[in-house]
């Protein structure tokens, strides 16, 4: 089971760099940009970002097995004003029986933390917190993966709604990037759902 939980997270924090934006902007001087919102209807998700992150979607492939599924048609991105950092969100399912209760449990935790482990090439930090994103309990992991040389980190929130497990990590393609990390946390602490049942 761990390795199909890791299979699915590895096409989230890959996937960004089949989908990198055309080369930034230059930037206007020193004001503070406005936020706007994204939504999507088809997911049923809504998160808000300064209105100079650049907002990339994509399809995802579809993938189920006996225990989980993607259940996001879209995969999301949201690039920083310098394209050096991403935030993605996908979200997968797993059956009530199997993790039941309102929170995320300890269990299925450790179970998404030991997923990462199973690469030497990353190492995982876990958190004891619990978190609330606006009414969805979520749990926060930090990884390092090291790459041809690069170490490249991804900030990650695990999101809860229902039985859906939304995804959220900020990326690092590069270690300027680090800059926008306080920005990226406001902004993956926005996101919402909405019932399934209403779409």
């Amino acid at each position: 089971m761990k390795k199909i939980i890791l299979c699915i997270l590895v096409i989230f924090l890959l996937v960004a760099g089949c989908t990198q934006p055309s080369a930034p902007q230059t930037p206007q001087a020193t004001q503070q940009p406005k936020w706007a919102s994204y939504v999507d209807q088809e997911d049923g998700i809504k998160i808000s970002h300064p209105a100079d992150w650049e907002v990339v979607v994509s399809k995802l492939p579809e993938i189920k097995t006996e225990i989980t599924s993607i259940t996001m048609g879209n995969s999301i991105h949201i690039y920083t004003p310098d394209y050096n950092g991403v935030i993605q969100i996908g979200g997968f399912s797993f059956p009530t029986l199997l993790y039941s209760g309102d929170t995320i449990s300890d269990k299925m935790y450790e179970v998404m933390a030991d997923s990462f482990h199973n690469s030497s090439e990353t190492s995982v930090t876990t958190y004891n917190t619990s978190y609330m994103f606006n009414g969805n309990p979520a749990r926060h992991l930090y990884l390092v993966s090291h790459r041809a040389g690069n170490s490249i980190t991804s900030d990650v929130y695990i999101v809860r709604h229902n039985d859906i497990y939304y995804t959220l990590s900020y990326m690092t393609l590069d270690p300027s990037a680090q800059q926008y990390a306080a920005t990226a946390t406001e902004i993956m602490k926005t996101f919402k759902t909405v019932s399934w049942e209403t779409q």
